[in-house]
């Protein structure tokens, strides 16, 4: 009897194998993830036989987020990645979009131009996306105009130090939509769009390339590995803007009863190591800035803390914004460095902070960079460690922040004017800048 039914039950398992091969899904690899399998399941009962035909499923991508499978990415046959199926996992099945890229043309300045066209597996609709220098700038559904947002870059004749301006916002807006897409090997795409204007994934984006053999996302890994969908460093405008920097800072005087430092204080996205972006505290991609304290002899004190920050919002694909300064007062921090400086330098540092380009670029001027420069104009030069993440290259607080950590003080005071030096570290972002205080 029991022979009978390991017999059967061969049997029944030579059935089912001959029936996926004839689909060309190899069994070994849906067995990886159930994700898949059902995926397969749902596409059938979905599609046209053509349409199902298309998809080429040994280059498939499991798409992995904060550690759980949030979806699928099966791209087309002979179509180099440019058109693909992406599908995000609900309750009742799947819901996504057929993705056709093949119209994106990349400049020389490597930025993306053309229409990016979604046509949604569930319901009758098509949707299109107007690409110009990576930037989403218009979208129109089966026709119908959607939302639109103008960029523009000029110089602005009422201040030289502002070349950047946007133009302020719509009522109706669009939300921060970016692609950037390098090929197979280096593709960002915003989930927030591919998924149907999910606002789940509005920071969020597609990494890596298709290859159905990746351990990283591909049929071929566990249910261990790492996510391959990653946040995008999203730099966002201060709580509190100055308006007026000069104004701000106005009070501070060189006189030789007075004594000077200047504070570095750094926010790190995850305390203690070098990560880019963190999506759950409040400064998601960390941030870098100054406390400026003067004390005089009278017992009074002037103290500010400033922060150079996107007036808009910057990320990834569309770096570039307005500059500003914000009021850091009461700001969490990780790692700060004290450096105990004269009236002059202080005044150097101010001189400098007033006269930066307001145009804030993720890349290359961010508020680590302002910080740094700063420092430059009375020759005190901060580790400068750039960033690996595919995301940007520029400096980052996570990276100045356990420069500063891991740092020989005496080493970094006998090179930099023999200066007095403090440093205070923790492993979460519980200290805080003083209150902003002191007036004339």
């Amino acid at each position: 009897m029991k022979k009978c039914h390991f017999y059967l039950g061969f049997i029944f398992f030579l059935i089912l194998y001959g029936c996926k091969k004839n689909n060309d899904i190899p069994v070994s690899q849906v067995a990886q993830f159930s994700i898949f399998d059902s995926s397969v399941t749902y596409l059938k009962s979905q599609l046209s036989s053509n349409d199902f035909s298309k998809l080429n499923f040994a280059q498939t991508k499991i798409l992995r987020y904060h550690g759980k499978n949030i979806g699928i990415q099966i791209f087309e046959k002979n179509e180099s990645t440019k058109k693909y199926l992406i599908l995000k996992k609900v309750s009742n099945g799947f819901a996504g979009n057929w993705v056709d890229m093949t119209d994106l043309k990349i400049s020389k300045e490597a930025r993306q131009n053309g229409t990016v066209t979604l046509e949604n597996i569930n319901i009758d609709k098509k949707v299109y996306f107007e690409v110009k220098n990576n930037k989403v700038v218009n979208v129109t559904e089966t026709g119908k105009s959607v939302s639109q947002r103008n960029l523009i870059q000029s110089k602005d004749s009422s201040a030289n130090n502002n070349l950047y301006s946007r133009m302020e916002e719509s009522a109706v807006e669009l939300p921060e939509i970016v692609v950037l897409w390098s090929g197979p090997d280096d593709d960002f795409t915003s989930l927030y769009w591919l998924f149907d204007q999910d606002s789940n994934f509005e920071g969020s984006y597609v990494q890596g390339g298709g290859g159905g053999n990746e351990t990283s996302g591909g049929i071929g890994g566990n249910e261990t590995s790492p996510d391959n969908v990653i946040d995008a460093p999203t730099f966002v405008p201060p709580v509190i803007p100055i308006t007026d920097l000069k104004r701000e800072i106005e009070c501070f005087g060189n006189n030789n009863s007075s004594t000077y430092s200047i504070s570095v204080n750094v926010n790190e996205p995850w305390p203690g190591t070098r990560g880019v972006f963190n999506p759950f505290p409040n400064f998601r991609a960390g941030h870098t800035f100054f406390t400026l304290q003067q004390h005089n002899a009278d017992g009074s004190s002037i103290v500010r803390n400033l922060g150079f920050y996107p007036k808009y919002g910057a990320i990834p694909g569309d770096p570039l914004d307005v500059g500003i300064f914000g009021d850091d007062s009461n700001t969490p921090f990780t790692v700060s460095l004290k450096i105990t400086v004269s009236g002059s330098d202080l005044m150097k540092v101010i001189q400098n902070l007033e006269n930066q380009p307001l145009v804030f670029d993720l890349n290359n001027f961010n508020c680590t960079n302002s910080a740094i420069d700063a420092l430059k104009s009375i020759n005190i030069n901060l580790p400068s460690t750039k960033s690996s993440s595919a995301l940007f290259s520029g400096n980052t607080p996570g990276e100045l922040g356990e420069d500063i950590r891991s740092m020989n003080l005496n080493n970094f005071s006998a090179n930099n004017g023999s200066r007095a030096v403090t440093r205070t570290v923790s492993d979460s972002d519980n200290q805080s800048a003083p209150p902003r205080s002191g007036g004339c």
